[in-house]
Parts: structure tokens; sequence; C-alpha cells
């Protein structure tokens, strides 16, 4: 018994944040005006659109299983509950209060976890012909399906989920604490914002608003957009941030016919690049960043995407071979291993490849078998040097107007010491239950 009070004694006071969180929803909910839920999407079909009288606010169960590569480390099921909410107010004309929030708790045999993810909390106003935004504002860049070099907020920006969907992913991380106009015209748009210096403001807490994570230094970013033909859009970006070099980059799609689009994503810029074992760091020089693809929707409504993705600054064929060989010698594979899984981790967070060369592919069928509301989706990036593999299949069921039920399943396969063979999980399971309120 003298185990488990705690346990008890951490869920009766996560129960009462819920609570708390919910009552305070509620209380000024009503007072805005109807808007539709913008919840986790465990896949990239479309979501089953909310009831016009919804709150914003969704209520998630999911339980998780992991299996580990290491014999007997296989980790317990973790059980969340998380209350997921992004509403919009119209306090006046003219004038929309943006609020996007996910609490939640993560129940396994160590404990209780809570987090908080405050995703977005802005004001934004209209300007003649455009708008100006002041707060945590989600600003996502790029045309690519797995990879987007141009999308230059999501470092630090990372929520911690099972999923490793890129597209959920970019939709379900942490906003940008800036001051940003956009304005239109005939020839197009121009968009533009600044970011303050945070980073006073670190906080280690789980439930903290992390503003030294998206704003850990002083940072500026542009969007042009020219306006072209109906079949071709283009974005020119030009980003730069306190203590490293400027970087620019280029958007381009264009559709080919009623089934193909073909587009391409690229940044470049002068800095750093990962280095092999025993090696010095590397000095600054121009690197090249981009994702490039097409994609095909079939006959029977299947989209299917394949991209090749190349990031200029990762370990290039050479020196991630040597990483293997140096861990297979095995004479201080430890250390090795320390140092290779402090840069593997240094690359997520930034949510960048952590080698040079990639393919990607994508598979979504939204209204599956025709049965209606019935999604599918598979997710797969092979790593083109070791061959090495990622793979996610997802299953979703829009229920109805308020619940929706969601399969997930993925795993890491490759040789030992490949980029993915060397993963400490080895296969991920998620389902899990949403209700919308």
């Amino acid at each position: 018994m003298t185990m488990r009070a705690p346990r008890m004694h951490e869920r009766t006071r996560v129960r009462m944040v819920f609570a708390s969180w919910w009552l305070a929803a509620a209380s000024v909910a009503p007072h805005a005006q109807a808007q539709t839920l913008d919840a986790l999407q465990l896949t990239p079909g479309p979501q089953a659109e909310a009831p016009a009288e919804a709150l914003g606010l969704a209520v998630e169960l999911a339980r998780d299983q992991y299996q580990h590569r290491q014999p007997g480390a296989d980790a317990p099921a973790d059980e969340q509950l998380a209350v997921d909410l992004h509403h919009d107010w119209k306090p006046a004309a003219g004038w929309t209060l943006i609020w996007s929030d996910r609490l939640e708790t993560v129940h396994d045999r160590t404990g209780v976890e809570t987090r908080n993810a405050l995703r977005e909390l802005a004001l934004s106003r209209v300007v003649g012909d455009g708008f100006v935004d002041a707060g945590r504002v989600q600003w996502r860049n790029g045309v690519a399906s797995g990879f987007n070099p141009t999308d230059y907020l999501k470092r630090g920006a990372a929520i911690a989920q099972t999923t490793q969907n890129p597209q959920t992913l970019r939709e379900n991380r942490l906003g940008t604490v800036m001051l940003r106009a956009q304005t239109f015209a005939d020839w197009g748009s121009i968009q533009a914002g600044v970011m303050p210096d945070l980073a006073e403001r670190a906080s280690s807490s789980a439930t903290a608003p992390a503003w030294d994570r998206t704003n850990a230094h002083r940072a500026a970013l542009l969007r042009v957009a020219p306006r072209f033909d109906e079949r071709t859009s283009v974005d020119l970006l030009a980003y730069a941030r306190a203590g490293t070099s400027p970087q620019t980059g280029l958007n381009l799609t264009h559709l080919l016919g009623d089934a193909w689009v073909t587009y391409l994503e690229w940044s470049g810029g002068s800095g750093g690049a990962l280095a092999g074992p025993g090696e010095a760091a590397l000095s600054a020089h121009w690197h090249n960043t981009l994702a490039a693809g097409a994609t095909w929707t079939t006959p029977a409504g299947v989209v299917l995407t394949l991209e090749r993705q190349y990031a200029g600054d990762a370990l290039t064929p050479a020196r991630w071979r040597a990483w293997q060989a140096a861990l297979v010698a095995g004479s201080s594979a430890a250390s090795l291993a320390a140092q290779l899984g402090a840069m593997r981790s240094a690359r997520a967070a930034d949510q960048m490849p952590l080698t040079r060369d990639a393919w990607f592919m994508r598979a979504a069928w939204d209204d599956a078998f025709e049965v209606r509301d019935f999604d599918l989706a598979a997710i797969a990036r092979l790593n083109a040097t070791d061959r090495s593999r990622l793979w996610q299949l997802e299953a979703y069921w829009h229920l109805n107007d308020r619940n929706s039920l969601s399969l997930l399943l993925g795993g890491y396969d490759g040789a030992p010491y490949s980029e993915f063979g060397s993963m400490a999980t080895r296969r991920f399971a998620q389902v899990a239950w949403t209700a919308h309120f």
C-alpha cells in the first residue's frame, strides 16, 4: 500500500487539474462564436466536422504499447488522457483571439506524468487588405510531405507523442512568440514576422509554456508569394536568427494534370555540419537542404506520394559508415554511442534528419473500400545509405460528429548499427478514442 499511495495522490491531483481546465473552457466558450474543432489528427485524412455548437474541446483516451530491442526491456503499456482545445473568439469586429492547448497525463508503472503544451495564444487584427498577429503563433512553411527544409520555426517546437507521421507532428507542435503582419495585393502577398529572445524564461517543468524552446534567439522571417498561373505557386523566404547565418528558401508546386502534383522545397545557407567519430568540429560552409517529390491521386482515390530528401548539414554517407564501423569495433563503443545518442537527440529536437539522404513514401485513402468516414494511411522513411527504415500504418474511423476511433502501428527496422535498426524501440502501437464537445 505504501508503494501505491503516491500514485493515487497524483491521480487525484491530475483529475483536479483536468476539472479546473474543463470549467475554465466551459465558462468562456459560450461567449465565443461557434467553431469547428482542430484537434490532434492521427491520420492526414480529413477530420469529421464538429457540430456547429461545439466548444472546440476534445477529450482523448489512448493506450500505447512499445516493444524494445533488448530482451526484458519491454516498456509497459502507457495509458493517456488528453484534453485538446483549439478555439477562436471574436471579441469585436476585425479582432480574433486564438487559443490552442493540449493537456495530458501519462500513466505507467513508474507513476503519472502531467504535460501541457500551449501551442497557440495570439491576438489577430484585420488591417486594411491584411492582418497583424501578436502572441504565440503557429507559422508553418513548406510544401513537401515528409520533410520541410523551409519550416524554419519547427526547431525546438516538437511535442512528445507516439505518432511519427510528419503531417501530425507538423500540426501538433508549439507556436513561436512573434509579431507578424501580412498584406495582399494583385501581384501576390508578403508576410513578415519578428521574434524576441525569451531564453531567460527557461523552465524544466513539463507544464510550463516553454517560451525558451521556440524563442531561444532573436529572429526574423520574411515570406513573399508572387502570383503566377493557376497551376503554379511559388514562395520565396528569408530567415535570420541571432548567432547563425541567414537562410533563404524556395517553395514551388506545379499541377501537371487533374491527378499529378509535383513540388520542390529548398533552403540554403552557411553553417556547421555533423562530424564523424573523433573528427573536430567542421568549419561553417554553404549547405543545401531540399525535398522534391510528386503526388498521384489514383482513379480509386488513393493518394500516393514519393519524395527524395537531402540535408546538406547532416551526416554524409562516408561519415555515417564511419560511425557504424567505430561502434562495431567496440574499443570505445560506450563513449561513441553516448556521443551519437546526443547528436541524434539534438537533431530530433530540431526535427532535422540525422543522415543526408533519404526517401519518403506515403499512401492515404479516405473513405477506404467505399466505407464512409473510414480512412487509411501509411508512411515510410528509408535511409538511402544503410537501407534501414521507419514505417507506420494508421486507421481512423469517424464514428459520428462527436466520436472518433483510431489505430496506429509502426516500427523501426534495419541491420544493427543502422539509423533505424539501432533505435531502442522496435515496434510501437496506439489505440485512441476521441470525443468532441
